[in-house]
Formats: structure tokens, sequence, C-alpha cells
């Protein structure tokens, strides 16, 4: 007795360009104004609160001079902030690159930026990456979802 294998047809087509298809929708996630959005407001918020991509302390604190101007300027001086003029957070990038990614800064004053305060100011904390992965996979998961219908 012969059988209907129209289903399975239907499924072994979807398949044929399927892993094509999705790494072309992930790389889109990923050169995305809103991933690189998400990802430099995260880094935003971290360096807000005076801390690292590894949740450390951002130090050597602030000289007693730039104290007195952040009291001035009404900025946080309790903590280092790295944001004076927003130089620094506006030149902040998700720089792809064929295999991974970085969060760079464009600022002229980013290299100096992180000898004295360590490259880690560039980066997310563990939380931001679980709350970017969330953001990414329901768009991956939907997509696959509707490849394979």
């Amino acid at each position: 007795m012969p059988g209907n294998f129209a289903v399975f047809d239907h499924l072994l087509n979807r398949l044929t360009n399927y892993e094509v298809q999705m790494k072309e929708y992930v790389l889109t996630i990923f050169h995305s104004d809103e991933l690189q959005d998400l990802v430099t407001k995260f880094n935003e918020d971290q360096l807000q609160e005076g801390k690292r991509a590894d949740d450390s302390v951002i130090t050597p604190e602030y000289a007693p001079a730039t104290i007195r101007y952040k009291k001035k300027k009404g900025d946080p001086y309790d903590r280092v902030t790295l944001h004076d003029y927003g130089d620094f957070y506006g030149g902040l990038r998700l720089k792809q690159y064929a295999t991974k990614m970085e969060l760079v800064s464009q600022d002229p004053k980013s290299e100096a930026l992180q000898e004295k305060y360590k490259p880690t100011i560039l980066g997310l904390n563990d939380q931001h990456m679980v709350e970017t992965r969330q953001w990414i996979y329901p768009q991956v998961f939907n997509y696959s979802n509707r490849l394979l219908r």
C-alpha cells in the first residue's frame, strides 16, 4: 500500500536552503541598528553605574579637580562614569568581524581611557549578555519556524 509522503517532501524541500537562509537572517540581526542600539545602551548603562563588563568597579577614582568639575556640572562624582561631554559614549559601536563582534569606541580618547581604566570598560556584563540573547533568540526561533512551515 503506497504511503503519502508529501509532508516529508515538503520538509526536505524546506531544509535544502535552511542553513543558508538562517545564516543570512542571523547576520541581518547582527548588523541591525536595533542590536547596535541595544548593546551600546547596555554598555552606557554599565558605565553610568561605574562598572566594567566584568562588573568590577571602574578605578582609579576621579582626581579631586575632576570631582569638583563634576559637582559643579551636577554630574555623578561618586563613581567613574567616563562621561563628560558624551564623546566616548557617542563613539560606541558594535564592530562585526567574520566570526565575532566587538564593542569599540570611535572617540579619539578611547585608547587612553582603556589604558587607564582597563579594556573591560567596553563590553557587556553577564546580565546584559543574557538580555541581549533574550532579544535575539525569539527572532531567530520565529524565523526558523517560518522557514520550516
